[in-house]
């Protein structure tokens, strides 16, 4: 079963897709400057929240919807594979 997970980098957060023992990089969480928590990828950023468990929690949210949402094709840099 796919899941995320949020693996502290310095002061980062690697987001990981995780199946199994494998995974793929989709992004990274980085604190902007207002301390607002962004998930960063490829060249776009989005911004979420300034709490790091809630801002984890949508994040989880977005990608559980990708899994069974035939429109989503992408979360961060990872692709679903349908």
């Amino acid at each position: 079963m796919m899941k995320l997970e949020f693996v502290k980098d310095e002061e980062n957060y690697e987001v990981r897709v995780v199946n199994g023992d494998d995974y793929e990089i989709a992004g990274e969480l980085v604190k902007d400057e207002d301390g607002t928590w962004c998930f960063t990828y490829e060249d776009q950023s989005v911004a979420y929240d300034d709490d790091l468990e809630e801002t984890e929690d949508d994040l989880r949210d977005e990608f559980e919807n990708g899994l069974t949402d035939d429109m989503a094709h992408s979360f961060g840099s990872y692709s679903y594979e349908k």
